[in-house]
């Protein structure tokens, strides 16, 4: 059977470059970026080997259920580090969605968005 070795997130983002340093203030490094014309419409960021990829839209993100949405979020990261990886958002001055809390279900999160307002959950 063949093996999965790896996956990447690929999130539509209205301005790359924005994406690529708001990922890279959080401590992702830039792998790779496709321009044509010489703007920026494709770009990938890696952190511990997980990556993360940015493609250009235009069209607005869809809303179709707000209280579903509220609920929903773009990315998940598990990290073992929580807290420390917590100060770290904090002392950037990003905003926090949702403080650290502990889970019913055992589980440390937190959450945040990011400067296309892609809801990232942390989790230990």
């Amino acid at each position: 059977m063949a093996r999965i070795i790896s996956s990447a997130t690929q999130l539509a983002v209205f301005d790359v470059q924005s994406s690529l340093d708001f990922y890279q203030k959080i401590g992702f490094s830039v792998l790779n970026v496709l321009e044509v014309e010489g703007r920026k419409v494709y770009g990938m960021v890696e952190r511990d080997q997980f990556q993360i990829h940015f493609i250009e839209t235009k069209k607005e993100k869809l809303h179709f259920n707000e209280e579903l949405n509220s609920l929903a979020c773009d990315l998940i990261l598990w990290i073992p580090e929580i807290e420390e990886f917590y100060n770290e958002i904090v002392s950037l001055g990003i905003e926090i969605t949702e403080p650290l809390t502990k889970r019913m279900y055992g589980s440390t999160e937190f959450s945040f968005k990011d400067s296309d307002g892609h809801k990232i959950l942390i989790g230990d």
